[in-house]
């Protein structure tokens, strides 16, 4: 049965947001159809399509739905904050990029599946999220340097890096459902994560 409530038009395009991510996530996106979607949000087919034109055109706007904003604002403030060392610094914001994954991940699994046969869903996921986080984070890992807090490394590789070793630590523990016998939480893993990073694995005093 149609749904006959009248929701503002930002709330509606909303609405349809998150039952279609819902959706995607359950059943795939390829075997989700614009009728299904109408069914479970008890609307027309039509309604949808006032908001978007196609099915894909639902995925593409799914890209900016994980906002980013909280995350870049976390960032920054740990990257400013005087009372945090480098160390307590790398561990934050490891913390809040572990935290922002699992939050999301629902659309992250999505995304990447389809990346891999959509090529303007890959260029909008890489131009939206991450070339526009990558950059702040680069940024702030270069004011580090000219600090004298870190090597002069290159900023973007260790950027990729640290994202890399995040994005795949998500993927296998939670996504994959793989237990390695650890039981750790965000702050935990991000401990463990920035001792790597900062110290290596080497024994103190050992360069080989």
């Amino acid at each position: 049965m149609q749904s006959t409530e009248r929701l503002p038009a930002p709330q509606r395009r909303q609405q349809i947001l998150d039952t279609a991510l819902e959706l995607f996530a359950e059943r795939g996106y390829s075997a989700t159809s614009t009728r299904v979607l109408a069914q479970r949000l008890g609307v027309s087919e039509a309604l949808i399509f006032r908001y978007f034109a196609t099915k894909r055109d639902i995925l593409l706007a799914l890209i900016s739905a994980p906002s980013l904003l909280e995350l870049e604002e976390e960032i920054a403030h740990i990257a400013g904050d005087p009372h945090k060392d480098v160390e307590a610094r790398w561990v934050a914001g490891i913390t809040a990029l572990l935290r922002y994954l699992r939050r999301n991940q629902r659309f992250f699994r999505i995304i990447y599946d389809e990346a891999q046969r959509d090529r303007e869903v890959a260029n909008a996921y890489l131009e939206q999220v991450l070339t526009r986080l990558g950059k702040t984070v680069v940024g702030y890992f270069q004011e580090s340097i000219d600090r004298g807090e870190h090597r002069r490394l290159n900023a973007g590789l260790v950027t990729t890096a640290v994202f890399g070793t995040v994005f795949n630590l998500v993927v296998v523990k939670d996504w994959l459902h793989i237990q390695d016998g650890q039981q750790l939480d965000e702050e935990q893993m991000a401990r463990e994560l920035a001792d790597i990073f900062l110290h290596g694995v080497l024994p103190s005093g050992k360069s080989s």
